[in-house]
């Protein structure tokens, strides 16, 4: 055979090689770009959840749980409400548990689901509340006997008990994306005991190194307060941050150290997500100081808009809060209905798109959705 046809055979086979071996785990997701930037205008904002458990009035009933499930979408007979802002600060002898609002994160089930779309409806349309969030907004307005005061370094320290509503534990499942490929999975576990939160993720990919993350810290009335996040690729420790808030300073690297001044309400690129979906966003385009482990941005974070994301088990209303820099952006999709939980997470460096979306979400060790 000559040297030409040679050549061009043996490309061919190389080619079929590579697709077998790959095609099971980097499949291209057919919706991976459907309705991303399709945002509908903002109606509503995230509502920060309870920061500090209250027993019920007398006059209540049973005090009211975490969603069994996914509610429906829009219930006919539910009564128009607008989604209020951020509650105030409560006076004494208020409650404070509000009503929950929000949402972002990356997820995907075998086979390969449906992308988010953007949501129907009339612009401006004032929305409905449904389910757990329709019932935690009239609690919300119902005042509570006033909790025993705190002492000592926790009251110094404005650390509180787990919020009321919030999951004590929580442990979300994605599906992960690259570029519109399917790269593997990943796993969120939440846990808050007492005034402390650990987070921590496990990335699995088709192919390369293990991931895991690990952010732990303080819960405090102002929401989440990292004190240090850590990475690993496989068993070897890489990036860290550590936040010494008596100093005001924040230590990171990757290897080597490196310092810089701390700003008040930093956080890192694990917690960002939960601090949202705890505290909600009280104000658009402030500057939020975020730290990889390697870097240290200074973020304006913004409610984008509302969408809602398909997935095999039902759509997902979401709010869209986005995190833009100079070449790179994220996109936070929270789920008001969830506990405002991030349901999907996007993240555009130049021309690269790193995506989480949500496949299953369990409470307290019940599976929910």
């Amino acid at each position: 055979m000559p040297a030409p046809r040679t050549l061009a055979a043996a490309l061919l086979v190389s080619v079929l090689v590579h697709l077998a071996l790959l095609g099971v785990g980097w499949t291209r997701d057919s919706h991976a770009d459907d309705g991303i930037g399709v945002l509908r205008p903002i109606v509503a904002r995230l509502m920060p959840q309870a920061t500090e458990p209250e027993p019920p009035p007398p006059s209540i009933g049973p005090s009211i749980q975490t969603p069994a499930g996914l509610p429906d979408a829009r219930p006919a007979d539910a009564p128009p409400a607008r989604l209020m802002g951020p509650a105030p600060a409560n006076r004494p002898g208020e409650s404070s548990a509000p009503a929950a609002e929000a949402a972002p994160a990356d997820a995907s089930a075998n086979p390969a689901p449906e992308e988010a779309t953007t949501v129907a409806g009339t612009p401006g349309q004032d929305l409905q509340p449904v389910g757990e969030t329709q019932k935690l907004a009239a609690a919300a307005t119902t005042p509570a006997p006033p909790s025993a005061p705190k002492g000592g370094a926790e009251a110094a320290a404005g650390e509180v008990e787990a919020p009321a509503r919030f999951p004590k534990r929580a442990t979300l499942y994605y599906q992960v994306f690259y570029n519109g490929m399917r790269a593997g999975t990943g796993r969120v576990e939440w846990e808050n005991t007492g005034n402390r939160y650990r987070l921590e993720t496990r990335l699995t990919p088709v192919i390369g190194p293990n991931l895991r993350y690990v952010s732990e810290g303080s819960v405090t009335k102002a929401g989440l307060r990292p004190d240090s996040y850590t990475a690993w690729r496989n068993s070897d420790q890489r990036e860290h941050a550590r936040f010494d808030w008596s100093a005001q300073k924040l230590e990171y690297g990757d290897r080597e150290s490196r310092e810089a001044p701390l700003a008040a309400g930093a956080q890192d690129i694990l917690s960002v997500a939960w601090q949202l979906a705890l505290r909600g966003l009280e104000s658009d385009g402030v500057p939020l100081q975020l730290t990889t482990g390697k870097k240290v941005y200074q973020y304006p974070l913004t409610q984008a808009g509302q969408n809602t994301l398909k997935a095999p088990r039902g759509p997902i209303r979401a709010i869209v809060v986005q995190a833009r820099g100079n070449d790179e952006e994220t996109e936070f999709w929270l789920a008001p209905e969830l506990s405002n939980l991030p349901v999907r997470i996007l993240r555009t460096d130049n021309d690269k798109k790193l995506e989480q979306r949500i496949d299953r979400i369990e409470i307290d060790g019940k599976s929910v959705w």
